[in-house]
């Protein structure tokens, strides 16, 4: 449908041609999953439109002639003038979130901004005398004649993130995978770097690290019982809410410094148990978010 639409079919327009009782809401879940991994794209605003990613354009190799050979060149690396400013580019700039930063004055929310990466400078190095080329690059002055001097562009570095965990979408919204993977995303969007996101699928609870305005963020994760145990579900969500808490002061000891967060589906019985130990999770330093069926989260 999106290859006989190329200027592209909103969720609901898509859900109508689907038929067979589709529910716009499935066809968010797939297409916000489908556009994570770079299959689609969604652009626009009211209707947010789904369409195919324009191919990208193929690079062919140049050579200086049919026969010659392809010029070749000996390139360094330029040396840093400080160990601080070889890191890596820094991540963009948070944008400001009334749950994680407050509201503004005006009541609206600050724009993201975000910072070019730092490029290095690496410059072509004049042969040595022995003619076996540059100066190693742990050199603090390399040997640079200035007439030989030109510019090159080096690949920016990047530290190792992790992208948003899948939305499986045969599941409920509120099982513990998909609560992951709904704030996981919201995390992202707000300009923050996934450092960890466990992929555990026999228990509870699952968990995510981040950096999030210059702060570590530990999430402990639960979701919501499933239909049929021999167990009534809200009984099993007050000892996964128990369970939860108990990770949640384990990890404040192992890191003192971070913003500790339990996330749970928005559900009564959850927000109910969250009331009762209110003073409890306060003297933890202890954060609860609640999540719901859109991928929205709120504070408690």
């Amino acid at each position: 449908m999106l290859s006989a639409s190329p200027e592209g079919l909103s969720d609901a327009a898509l859900a109508r041609e689907l038929g067979g009782g589709v529910r716009t809401q499935t066809v968010n879940q797939l297409c916000r999953r489908l556009a994570a991994e770079g299959e689609l794209e969604r652009v626009g605003t009211r209707p947010i439109l789904n369409r195919l990613p324009a191919p990208k354009p193929r690079r062919g190799r140049r050579t200086t002639g049919a026969g010659s050979r392809t010029k070749r060149s000996r390139t360094v690396a330029a040396v840093p003038s400080s160990p601080d400013t070889a890191d890596t580019a820094a991540p963009p700039a948070a944008a400001t979130d009334p749950l994680l930063a407050g509201a503004s004055p005006s009541g609206t929310d600050a724009s993201p901004a975000t910072e070019p990466p730092t490029t290095a400078d690496p410059v072509v190095a004049a042969p040595n005398a022995s003619g076996t080329g540059a100066s190693p690059a742990s050199d603090p002055v390399p040997q640079v004649a200035p007439e030989t001097r030109t510019r090159t562009t080096a690949e920016p570095t990047t530290s190792p993130c992790y992208d948003p965990p899948p939305y499986d979408a045969l599941q409920a919204w509120s099982r513990v995978v998909n609560v992951q993977s709904l704030v996981a995303g919201w995390l992202v969007r707000r300009g923050a770097t996934l450092r960890r996101a466990s992929a555990d699928g026999t228990g509870p609870a699952r968990d995510l690290v981040a950096s999030l305005d210059g702060d570590d963020v530990h999430v402990e994760v639960t979701g919501w019982p499933a239909d049929g145990a021999r167990t009534h579900p809200t009984t099993i969500a007050g000892d996964w809410f128990s369970a939860a808490e108990h990770a949640a002061a384990e990890r404040r000891r192992a890191h003192p410094r971070a913003r500790i967060v339990i996330a749970l589906p928005d559900t009564r019985r959850y927000r109910s148990l969250t009331e009762q130990r209110a003073a409890s999770l306060a003297g933890a330093g202890t954060e609860v978010w609640f999540v719901d069926a859109a991928g929205s989260v709120h504070a408690r």
